[in-house]
């Protein structure tokens, strides 16, 4: 009987030891939860005064249950660091295209360098029948350059075969500009097509002699038939207005030919380009 009096005692002294100790333990992890979180909050701050980020931990949120264990003290959530955007090398062509349309007002351009003298040729989208203007300018060297525009050449739609529209031996196309830093270049484009540009800059004293860029331009307005167009129009009426046979149809023509054009006494234009959208043609080109 006194074995198991002693037994019961023993049983509820245990319980209650437990019951007591379990208040204790609760409060002393929690003390030592409280003190490292404020240790570490503290290295951070530490960290980031000397330049580098190595926790983030609202100390605001210490004895609430927003903190489950041991682990996320020792291992706190790393910082979100906002991603760095490079514009050189994130945008795209057309994003660049327009942030250089921004700051020079024109919307494309071209360059070429050599040694430390860039050339640079700038445009905005050609409108068929209406003059195109190209500044070109330059960097380094010398500053004072001096510029020169070849004889553009134009090529049908998907043809990829060009034709000086002018002779390049003649007229403007053999002159370079005075000494400048700059300088307008324009040119009329009148067929559906390709043109293709060409500007130069000499800099004897940086010893540039030959430097140039090279712009392939596409233009296209139904007003504005290209050649191709134009010749296989005139086909089919020779092939409507006559017997069909070759001598006919090479005589009319001949005369539909003349009727549209003139001679170009300055002895410029040079091409079907010009003949049959100019209206202008140099006969000693032949």
């Amino acid at each position: 009987m006194k074995r198991v009096f002693y037994r019961s005692l023993c049983a509820v002294l245990c319980v209650s030891m437990l019951s007591a100790a379990i208040p204790v333990r609760v409060i002393a992890e929690e003390e030592r939860r409280q003190e490292n979180t404020l240790e570490q909050s503290e290295t951070g701050a530490a960290d980031n005064l000397g330049g580098s980020m190595t926790g983030d931990i609202d100390t605001g949120e210490i004895g609430n249950e927003s903190i489950k264990n041991d682990s996320d003290l020792a291992n706190p959530i790393a910082p979100q660091v906002e991603p760095r955007v490079s514009l050189a090398s994130d945008m795209s062509p057309d994003s660049e295209q327009s942030t250089k349309a921004a700051v020079s007002g024109y919307q494309h351009s071209d360059s070429a360098t050599s040694g430390s003298v860039t050339l640079t040729v700038e445009w905005n989208d050609p409108v068929l029948g209406q003059p195109t203007t190209f500044h070109v300018s330059a960097t380094g060297g010398s500053g004072s350059y001096l510029f020169r525009m070849d004889a553009p050449s134009y090529s049908n739609p998907n043809e990829y075969a060009y034709e000086s529209v002018a002779d390049p031996s003649r007229g403007e196309w053999t002159k370079f500009t005075d000494a400048c830093a700059s300088h307008d270049f324009t040119f009329t484009t009148t067929a559906t097509g390709s043109y293709n540009f060409r500007f130069y800059l000499m800099d004897k004293a940086s010893g540039v002699y030959y430097l140039r860029t090279n712009s392939y331009i596409q233009v296209a307005d139904d007003a504005y038939p290209s050649v191709a167009s134009i010749v296989n129009k005139a086909v089919s009426q020779a092939k409507q207005k006559t017997d069909g046979s070759e001598y006919e149809m090479a005589f009319y023509l001949h005369d539909w030919l003349l009727d549209q054009l003139e001679y170009d006494n300055s002895l410029k234009w040079s091409s079907a380009e010009s003949a049959l959208t100019r209206g202008a043609w140099d006969v000693s080109s032949l």
